[in-house]
């Protein structure tokens, strides 16, 4: 039997392009279906010549189609030398490693990329020019003493979190973070930096935490923050600030937590915090105030904890406006008197820390209401002498803490924990106490831990020994420092 010769050509070859993916196997394949057709059209089945060619035509699909397919998957994975890559995250850490690969080290699909505790020592213009694709980046523990004014030119508007902390950056460019508007977190604390031009953070109008801690600030000049209205975290804890004006944080309407601790502010300014009305959390210790402004809490209305300790500080002005305050701590400061009222209107405090002062006298007339004075008071407990000062009704119901160790209290009014009877902790320690009324302790009927330690004491009446019996386990007292003697009779 006459066969017809294979006639390749008698069908057009459609035209595809040859590139470097999986469309390239698919189109070859496509295209060998055709030709495997034609060849049946034309071929004895037992033809072992035909049957050859199919084969080989099969197995050169199969085997491209694989060669290209991992060429493809290494490419997703792609990881520099030393880095350990997984989930588009590049862990270059701890390497020893002196500047940063080029972008075609990594795959294309990298967003997170990690050179903490290296030895990198700057920035430069193009150094990360590629790195398109990343959101997250952290130079953490360097030894980067300067970042180019265009150093993130080549990040585009992608990169949402940056850690430049613990290096040696001197000085910040006022440009140098305008290439990465998106930025949403910005970490530079402990460097060296002691000067920010006013419009360094102009362009990141969506920041929403600035971490400056441990620098060498001396200022912060109005307007540095006049764009980050979105900002809800600010460090400037641990700098050489020594004034804030009123205008420094007239933008940050939305700022939630704001640190100036460990600083050299020895005034603060009225109206200084008037713009925060979401602040929840505000801390001034370790600074040099003397004096707290009357309008502080008008100004934060709706902050939650308050830290004022470790200032020089020896009045405290009535708190009354903040209502929603939960913490206060006024330790290691030099108060020695709270005049009536200091206290009042906290009613949501649950801890209150006055330790390390030199009070000589804490009563409850610190937490009475304006309208009710101390001649009120006595009156009043003139007929209720048999009952545990009914006429304050615990007004503190939250209070849970009260710190007043050492101090230079010699008394305690009989009345002192009346309003705060929800109290579960009561620290007296290394006060000058002589006596002890077992009265103050009848309010306490939820307290857990009280400590008189390292005071005068030398005798433990009946009624006080009853009330410990009466305690129980339940509560843990601490009578170190002295010897007693009981006179339980």
């Amino acid at each position: 039997v006459q066969r017809r010769p294979l006639q390749y050509q008698r069908r057009p070859l459609r035209a595809f392009p040859l590139r470097n993916s999986l469309l390239f196997p698919y189109g070859f394949c496509l295209r060998l279906t055709e030709l495997i057709k034609m060849s049946h059209s034309y071929l004895t089945p037992c033809n072992p010549a035909s049957v050859s060619t199919v084969c080989t035509a099969v197995l050169l699909c199969v085997v491209t189609f694989t060669l290209l397919h991992h060429q493809t998957a290494a490419e997703d994975t792609k990881c520099a030398v030393g880095c350990r890559c997984y989930d588009n995250i590049a862990n270059c850490s701890h390497l020893g490693v002196s500047f940063v690969p080029k972008w075609d080290r990594f795959s294309v699909s990298l967003i997170e990329l990690d050179f903490t505790g290296n030895r990198i020592d700057n920035l430069d213009e193009s150094g990360l020019i590629g790195y398109v694709n990343v959101r997250r980046m952290s130079f953490r523990n360097n030894e980067i003493k300067k970042v180019h004014p265009k150093a993130f030119q080549g990040l585009t508007e992608n990169l949402l979190y940056l850690d430049l902390s613990s290096n040696t950056i001197h000085t910040v460019d006022s440009i140098t973070f305008s290439f990465i508007p998106k930025l949403e977190v910005l970490l530079i604390s402990n460097n060296s930096i002691a000067f920010l031009e006013n419009t360094v953070f102009s362009d990141l109008t969506v920041l929403r935490q600035l971490d400056l801690s441990f620098n060498y600030l001396s200022q912060v000049a109005d307007g540095t923050f006049e764009k980050n209205s979105q900002l809800e975290f600010l460090s400037l804890r641990h700098n050489n600030i020594d004034s804030i004006s009123k205008m420094t944080f007239r933008a940050l309407q939305n700022l939630k937590h704001l640190d100036l601790s460990h600083n050299k502010i020895s005034v603060i300014v009225q109206d200084a915090f008037l713009a925060l009305q979401q602040l929840e959390w505000l801390s001034l210790a370790h600074n040099n105030i003397k004096e707290v402004s009357t309008n502080l809490c008008e100004s934060v209305e709706r902050v939650l904890h308050l830290d004022l300790s470790a200032n020089v500080i020896d009045y405290i002005k009535p708190f009354s406006q903040c209502s929603q305050l939960q913490t206060l701590s006024i330790a290691h400061n030099h108060v020695s008197e709270l005049p009536q009222q200091a206290l009042f209107g906290l009613f949501s405090l649950t801890h209150l820390d006055l330790s390390h002062n030199r009070l000589t006298h804490f009563g409850p007339e610190v937490f009475v209401a304006p309208e009710m004075s101390v001649s009120d008071i006595r009156s009043t407990a003139l007929h209720h002498n048999n009952s545990a000062c009914p006429q304050y009704q615990s007004l503190y119901r939250h209070l849970k803490l009260l710190k007043l160790d050492n101090n230079q209290i010699s008394s305690l009014d009989r009345c002192v924990f009346a309003p705060v009877s929800s109290l579960q902790v009561v620290d007296v320690a290394a006060n000058s106490l002589s006596a002890l009324d077992y009265r103050i302790l009848l309010p306490l009927e939820n307290v857990s831990s009280f400590d008189v330690s390292c005071n005068r004491l030398s005798t433990v009446d009946g009624e006080t020994a009853q009330w410990l019996l009466d305690s129980g386990t339940g509560t843990a007292v601490n009578w170190t420092g002295k010897c007693f003697v009981c006179v339980c009779v």
